[in-house]
């Protein structure tokens, strides 16, 4: 899918998207179309150079070029002027040297309109044509997401499914990728974060937070306002970069669009910088893309809370009876490797709740399982044993399981460990 000078032979030069036989022979007509039109026209005769470009809206994302034709080679300064909805989602922009800016301004819209009325079929059909590569194009997106979605589902690895999209999505596309960024945002609180940044090859992660206004100044700032798509050429780009005085930036065309997240607001933003805009093409497989990454940020979500609900308490956060047994169940042990299960429980805590209420329990319980963390080796798992999830009839009790001792006598020594860790009383 490469933008490419199909035929010199023509009285013009043109650049289609998509090197369909479709595509190819409704922009020959079109080309000879325009070449028996503009001839009428002595301003456009006798210009060095002028260009006309089709370009196609692609869903809410932006308008993109499905075919440009051109006369001579830009010498000077050029006027461009936009004929909008030529046809439906079709625009028109002409773009003339300024030395016939004035006479150009007088004509061009008969000019257009002559050549429309006749080639409006031909137009018609380039656009369905296209229609049917778009939407190509998202449908390969979405095949490769899911392709790639048990990366993130199953094992879990962000920066793995990342990097592998990139350079996938990038073979897919006309213009490679050179950076993408996920961003989330909450307006309630001014805050941002970036989960998944790749630059030059390179993947990082975060969850930092950050001030909202430090977006103020970045396109990305309009998505937040106003929650739509927003496309920039490599030249906008360059133009907004300029007036912001936005340093350490690399002129790219990127596309921007938001991502339904589910538990907060986002977006993604892909650039490229090996070409002035994106194609129809490129469109396309971005937005899609866009649209698959959503699904499955909000299904790994809605996965992860599952699991955390299903394997960890609410109350404390550390693993629960269903996640212990479990891990019982499923210890591999070597031979002569020893392990010990240690069985805590806190004494009148019945009494807690009844003199001080089940708020200070609840906080006793949490400051408990936070000491008792702090006490034991990081690989040693702590759980809290309870007999009824809604009840909490045993919720003060709690248990170690401690592997990989050398002797029985590591055990007593993490028990006691435990026991010092909790002399000095706990206030809550």
């Amino acid at each position: 899918m490469l933008l490419v000078e199909i035929d010199k032979k023509l009285p013009l030069d043109y650049e289609l998207s998509f090197q369909t036989k479709e595509c190819f022979d409704l922009s020959r007509l079109i080309v000879f179309g325009l070449n028996s039109v503009y001839t009428n026209y002595k301003s456009l005769r006798t210009s060095p150079f002028w260009k006309i470009t089709f370009t196609k809206k692609i869903e809410d994302i932006g308008y993109a070029s499905i075919l440009k034709v051109t006369k001579g080679d830009a010498t000077e300064n050029s006027h461009i002027q936009r004929f909008q909805e030529v046809i439906p989602d079709v625009d028109l922009i002409v773009e003339v040297c300024e030395s016939v800016k004035v006479q150009f301004e007088h004509f061009g819209e008969r000019f257009i309109e002559e050549f429309i009325s006749t080639y409006s079929g031909e137009l018609y059909s380039l656009k369905y044509y296209t229609d049917a590569q778009v939407q190509r194009g998202k449908y390969l997106a979405s095949q490769l997401l899911l392709e790639l979605s048990s990366i993130i589902l199953e094992e879990g690895v962000m920066d793995t499914f990342l990097s592998t999209l990139v350079t996938r999505l990038g073979d897919m596309m006309d213009a490679s990728i050179c950076s993408m960024t996920i961003v989330k945002w909450c307006t309630e609180n001014d805050t941002f974060e970036m989960p998944a940044v790749y630059e030059q090859g390179k993947i990082s992660l975060g969850q930092d937070k950050f001030p909202l206004v430090a977006l103020k100044s970045r396109p990305i700032y309009r998505v937040i306002l106003n929650k739509k798509p927003f496309v920039m050429s490599k030249d906008e780009n360059r133009r907004l970069i300029s007036t912001v005085n936005i340093h350490g930036l690399q002129e790219a065309a990127t596309a921007i669009l938001p991502m339904d997240l589910g538990d907060k607001n986002g977006a993604i933003s892909i650039s490229t910088n090996v070409t002035e805009s994106f194609s129809c093409w490129d469109l396309a497989l971005i937005s899609s893309s866009a649209a698959a990454m959503a699904t499955i940020y909000r299904q790994n979500i809605m996965q992860s809370k599952i699991y955390q609900q299903a394997n960890y308490d609410q109350l404390t956060g550390i693993a629960n009876r269903a996640y212990f047994k479990r891990h019982l169940a499923s210890m591999d042990m070597k031979e002569g490797e020893k392990a010990s299960l240690l069985y805590i429980d806190l004494d009148k805590f019945k009494q807690v709740n009844d003199n001080f209420g089940h708020e200070v329990g609840d906080k006793l319980l949490c400051t408990f399982s936070e000491r008792l963390t702090e006490a034991i080796r990081p690989t040693d798992m702590v759980a809290n044993h309870r007999l009824d999830e809604l009840a909490r009839l045993a919720g003060d009790e709690f248990v170690v399981v401690l592997n990989g001792l050398n002797n029985s006598m590591h055990s007593g020594q993490v028990a006691e460990r435990i026991l010092n860790v909790f002399e000095g009383g706990i206030e809550v």
